[in-house]
């Protein structure tokens, strides 16, 4: 249909009006198009300043630490081959041994040791080997122990089985800051 015909046949329909029911439904449906055309218009709007924000969070904010390295426990190359358990008997009263708690005059020191593998253990004092056996590996109670003189000073203990040594500082008059 060319545009003459057309506006012939709108010259005809000029003078007729439409039926208000016919008019208020095509306005409705007309604002009903445009709300939504503007809603969506904002939403388009807000989506580059959201993606960028979201950007902006994932690239800038920090990364997780690394996960915890984790040591293994048990038998090992690095493992502990000597284990060291101390009991104090003082009078009627016996405690475990907190190393570097000084010791009344007459206290016993009693000593458990656990080995990883069978091991000869060397118990030393001033250099002197006053203990020396071959045990198995497991726990065992020693029957040398150490006896707090009158008079005696802080005393070192060394525990040696195999390569490992163990220190343990002993006696009346230590004290854990100096050492003394």
């Amino acid at each position: 249909m060319t545009d003459v015909e057309l506006d012939q046949r709108f010259a005809v329909l000029r003078g007729v009006e439409p039926p208000p029911a016919l008019v208020a439904a095509t306005l409705r449906s007309w604002e009903d198009h445009r709300r939504v055309e503007l809603r969506n218009r904002r939403l388009l709007w807000a989506l580059p300043p959201l993606a960028l924000a979201a950007t902006l969070l994932l690239t800038i904010s920090p990364t997780p630490p690394p996960a915890p390295t984790l040591v293994a426990r048990g038998v090992s190359d690095t493992h502990l081959a000597l284990d060291l358990r101390v009991v104090v008997r003082e009078g009627q009263e016996v405690r475990r041994y907190p190393a570097g708690t000084p010791l009344a005059p007459g206290a016993v020191l009693s000593f458990r040791v656990t080995l990883s593998s069978p091991a000869v253990l060397q118990i030393e004092h001033g250099g002197a080997v006053f203990f020396e056996r071959a045990l198995a590996a497991g726990s065992h109670d020693l029957e040398a122990g150490w006896v707090v003189e009158t008079g005696d000073t802080a005393s070192e203990l060394l525990f040696r089985a195999d390569d490992q040594t163990l220190r343990l500082l002993v006696g009346p008059a230590f004290t854990p800051e100096t050492g003394e």
